[in-house]
């Protein structure tokens, strides 16, 4: 595994690591605002390496793996979204 592959695969942990955290608590903490900050910066660094490596080997890839991609894109998308709009209730949808 490439050196770039290793930092996207420590930065999807963290990610998930992050996404639980966030999911399991929602207090108005200092620690969890840090959080969602990280979320933000987590999330867009997955997606552009995501992106790249999947537009690189994408002829490679069979079904799955391009389905996987769509999926994801799709919901990098939403975070995008999310990041313009706020997580305010009138876009509570694009939460779930």
């Amino acid at each position: 595994m490439e050196r770039r592959e290793r930092m996207l695969a420590g930065v999807l942990l963290v990610l998930g690591l992050n996404s639980l955290y966030l999911a399991a608590r929602a207090d108005a903490s200092l620690l969890y605002f840090g959080n969602v900050g990280l979320h933000m910066v987590l999330g867009l660094a997955a997606a552009a390496a995501l992106g790249r490596l999947a537009r690189r080997h994408w002829a490679a890839l069979d079904g799955l793996w391009r389905s996987a991609a769509v999926v994801f894109a799709l919901g990098a998308s939403l975070g995008v979204a999310l990041l313009f709009t706020g997580a305010t209730r009138p876009f509570r949808a694009l939460l779930y």
